[in-house]
C-alpha cells in the first residue's frame, strides 16, 4: 500500500504513515474550521515534492483571493501556484450551466492535467444544485467512483450541516471531520478521524492549532471529552 504524506504536521503518525494512494478522502468541517488551509497544505507538500496538483473552487473564491489568504502560511510557495498547482474555479460553470457542465469540467481537467493529488473545494454547492434524493444519491455515487479511477489522492471537502445523504462517508477511503466546541468562553477546534480503509488510524479526538506553520494537529487538552458526544 503506498502512501503519501498529507503535510498536515503530526497527521502522518496518526494515519499510520500518511494518506493512502491512490485514495478518496471525505473532509467534512464546519465554517472556519481550516477546511481550505487543511487542503492547501495538502496541495502544497505534494508540489514542494514536484507532484501536479489541482484545485478546484467550486463556492466562487477567486485565484486571488486564495493566494491572499494564505500568503500568510510558510507552506505558501507563489511559484508553485500555477506551476505546479493548477486552479480552477467552477462557481461560473456551476452557476451559468448547470450541474452536469460543472462535473464534466472536473472530469475533463483532470484527464487532461492527470494530477497526483487533487482538491475539490466544496462539494456542497453541487450537491444543493440536485433536485432529488435519487439525484442526489446518484451524484455522489458516480462522482466517487470516478475518483477512484483517476490515479491521485483526492480531497474532497464538505460542510458540516449541508444538504447529504452520507453516500459521501460510505464512498471514501477516508472521512476526517473537523469542528469546534466551547469550552467556557474558548472555541477549541478538533480533528476526528472517523475512518480510514485499511490503516490502523488513530481513534482519539485531537487538537487543531493553526499557526504560521500551517494546521498543526496535537494532543487534547486534559480536560474529560466524552461527555461531547462528537
Amino acid at each position: 500500500m503506498d502512501r503519501i504524506s498529507s503535510g498536515i504536521i503530526n497527521l502522518d503518525e496518526l494515519l499510520d504513515g500518511g494518506f493512502v494512494y491512490p485514495s478518496t478522502i471525505y473532509l467534512v468541517g464546519e465554517p472556519g474550521s481550516g477546511k481550505t488551509t487543511f487542503a492547501m497544505q495538502f496541495l502544497f507538500e505534494g508540489a514542494t515534492k514536484g507532484e501536479k496538483g489541482l484545485y478546484f473552487s467550486v463556492v466562487g473564491e477567486s485565484a486571488v483571493m486564495i493566494l491572499s489568504h494564505m500568503s500568510q502560511f510558510k507552506f505558501f510557495d507563489t511559484t508553485l501556484f500555477g506551476e505546479k498547482i493548477e486552479f480552477i474555479d467552477l462557481s461560473n460553470t456551476l452557476a451559468m450551466e448547470g450541474l452536469d457542465k460543472a462535473i464534466e469540467a472536473v472530469k475533463k481537467s483532470v484527464e487532461t492535467i492527470e494530477p497526483y493529488r487533487v482538491v475539490i473545494d466544496s462539494i456542497t454547492p453541487l450537491l444543493l444544485k440536485t433536485k432529488s434524493q435519487d439525484e442526489h444519491r446518484s451524484l455522489l455515487y458516480d462522482l466517487f467512483l470516478d475518483m477512484k479511477a483517476w490515479g491521485a489522492t483526492t480531497l474532497v471537502v464538505g460542510e458540516v450541516g449541508a444538504k447529504k445523504i452520507n453516500v459521501e462517508e460510505y464512498m471514501a477511503d477516508a472521512v476526517l471531520k473537523l469542528g469546534f466546541f466551547q469550552k467556557g468562553i474558548e472555541s477549541i477546534r478538533y480533528l476526528k478521524i472517523q475512518k480510514v480503509r485499511g490503516v490502523n488510524h488513530s481513534m482519539m479526538l485531537h487538537n487543531v492549532n493553526i499557526g504560521e506553520d500551517g494546521i498543526e494537529v496535537t494532543r487534547f487538552p486534559d480536560f474529560d471529552v466524552e461527555a461531547l458526544k462528537i
